[in-house]
């Protein structure tokens, strides 16, 4: 380098005049004296530069940070170079923190330790690094926001809550809300065991739900779960509020709607009955109470006994009034009774109806004419037979004497009657006036069948 010399007074001088920059640092100026090209003395002056660091300000995490509430955070702060190196201080929520500070291979380093609550949510942790040269003493500020997950602080509460009385086919209204928390609680709702889903409001700083239900009677003894979920407790699950329903139904009735059975059978029927209050039941037929008994009860049915019971199911809550019946349809089966109306006639008269008339259950009746005299069949097989429901007619186109005698209508059902038989039968004799009657059969000399 090239200093301005000059001499005076039998003194020689040297002036060396530059700007100093970190490159300096731990270098030396050395001002060598010679004369006629011998060195006569030197003298050296060592820099020590203060210059302030030149590496980036560095801290992680970065900016922004989301924690669980509970958690312990390390957060790491460095700045490279500088003469001397940066020193590094800590400021959370505005209050001075001390961190482990040190530094290493030209390199400022500190770090802290912190446990997390809810108090730093939305706050801050500030690292400054200060240097004397640089403007107010101060290289650079960093700093990291906190967004913290923690739990509800408030009660949960729900309304209608425990146990609750109301009416079938009702809408009842469940509020529920918790106070507190970020983010807010998620609330669900289960009923009777399945999802249902609320209207779910948030309102500054508390999360609530509404659900409307329609309730009948398979919410009886049932309950509806308000759960409020948040992730910064066990298992997620904040807590829980219900409500039981004790549901005010009518009286439902099981019976079968007919009964068939056999004339001389025995049967038993139960007015059975369930609801909220528990119903009494009793018997109804003809309009008329038969007793207070739930039981209806016939050790040997008779056909008289068929016909419609009604069973009558009957509860009070407070003023109200419950009640139903359900009708039972009973269907005696019997073999039929015949009835045979046989009219005399006389030689030649035209189109004679006999009429036999069945009554029996069921009524799907298999007729049979047979024409005897004395223990004699004369005929069995006719051809002008109408038969219609219940009654069989047997047309005669034209009376002679050969007609004349006992006529037997046989009728089934396929149902026992009284006598225990299937075939049931009706009889009546025709008498033909007009000729003479021989009871011989020799003198008569009617025909057999063969």
């Amino acid at each position: 380098m090239t200093g301005q010399n000059w001499s005076s007074t039998g003194i020689a001088r040297s002036r060396l005049e530059f700007t100093i920059d970190k490159s300096y640092n731990k270098q030396q100026c050395v001002c060598t004296a010679t004369h006629h090209g011998i060195v006569f003395d030197e003298e050296a002056l060592q820099f020590n530069v203060i210059y302030p660091p030149a590496g980036s300000v560095v801290l992680s995490p970065p900016r922004a940070y989301t924690s669980i509430t509970g958690k312990i955070v390390t957060l790491y702060w460095q700045v490279e170079e500088g003469n001397p190196l940066a020193t590094l201080s800590w400021q959370c929520k505005g209050s001075p923190r001390t961190g482990q500070n040190r530094t290493n291979a030209g390199i400022a380093r500190s770090r802290l330790q912190l446990t997390i609550d809810k108090s730093y949510h939305r706050q801050q942790c500030v690292c400054t690094a200060k240097h004397q040269a640089s403007p107010n003493g101060v290289y650079g500020t960093e700093s990291v926001q906190f967004n913290v997950i923690y739990p509800p602080s408030g009660p949960m509460w729900m309304i209608p809550s425990d146990r609750k009385t109301v009416q079938s086919n009702a809408i009842e209204t469940i509020d529920c809300q918790v106070k507190g928390g970020n983010p807010l609680a998620t609330i669900s709702w289960r009923c009777k065991g399945s999802p249902e889903i609320g209207k779910n409001l948030i309102k500054k700083d508390v999360s609530s739900s509404r659900l409307e239900i329609t309730i009948d009677k398979s919410y009886h003894q049932q309950q509806c779960v308000c759960t409020a979920s948040h992730q910064a407790v066990s298992k997620r699950v904040f807590g829980q509020k219900s409500v039981e329903f004790n549901v005010i139904y009518g009286p439902f009735i099981r019976l079968n709607q007919s009964e068939v059975v056999l004339e001389g059978e025995s049967l038993t029927r139960t007015c059975s009955a369930y609801g909220n209050p528990k119903p009494t039941t009793f018997w109804y037929h003809d309009g008329n109470a038969l007793g207070t008994k739930k039981t209806l009860q016939f050790l040997s049915i008779d056909r008289q006994d068929a016909g419609n019971y009604t069973c009558i199911a009957t509860a009070t809550h407070d003023n109200l009034s419950l009640s139903s019946s359900k009708a039972l349809n009973i269907i005696v089966q019997y073999g039929p009774d015949v009835d045979l109306s046989i009219t005399n006639a006389t030689e030649n008269r035209t189109n004679l109806r006999l009429n036999c008339t069945a009554n029996g259950v069921p009524t799907n009746y298999t007729y049979r004419w047979i024409h005897k005299i004395g223990s004699t069949v004369i005929r069995d097989s006719f051809d002008h037979v109408t038969n219609l429901g219940s009654m069989s007619t047997l047309t005669i186109p034209t009376v002679s004497l050969q007609d004349m005698g006992m006529y037997i209508c046989e009728v089934e059902n396929g149902i026992p009657g009284r006598n225990g038989q299937i075939v049931q039968t009706g009889q009546g004799f025709m008498s033909v006036t007009g000729c003479t009657f021989f009871s011989d059969m020799e003198h008569f000399r009617l025909k057999p069948i063969k």
